[in-house]
């Protein structure tokens, strides 16, 4: 794994509305950022892994972890809660910037939280990812 920073963003309502055409409105939806510019860990794609049980070699795909805080927040009983708008059913893309390359643009393909010692605060959010073909 190495360093990185990265850019959340989802394609979600803005809060604003645009004329329809029709005498109505309708709500505009762009790219928001979630969260910008953050450190994460990338695990580039193709790496594999074993299984630590069966000792079957797994290709993985490409991901960041990043800490919990930078996409969520701690509910006065002590859970966590994810940001909704990485829930799925929403484009999400990161923008991942390492120090040797030029930043690369990949969706979001799955989002896991990585348990925590006391099973309530995740220790890390994995955002496993694929490459933008549009």
């Amino acid at each position: 794994m190495e360093n990185a920073t990265i850019t959340i963003s989802a394609y979600v309502e803005t809060g604003e509305t645009e004329d329809d055409g029709m005498g109505g409105t309708q709500p505009i939806e762009d790219w928001v950022a979630i969260a910008e510019e953050i450190p994460a860990r990338y695990s580039p794609e193709g790496k594999t892994i074993v299984d630590e049980d069966t000792g079957e070699r797994i290709q993985d795909t490409a991901f960041v972890s990043i800490h919990p805080r930078h996409v969520g927040e701690i509910a006065g009983d002590g859970t966590y809660l994810l940001d909704d708008r990485l829930r799925p059913g929403i484009d999400r893309r990161v923008e991942l910037h390492r120090s040797d390359r030029d930043p690369r643009r990949r969706s979001i393909e799955s989002v896991a939280e990585v348990p925590g010692p006391n099973g309530r605060v995740p220790e890390a959010v994995r955002l496993e990812l694929e490459v933008v073909t549009s």
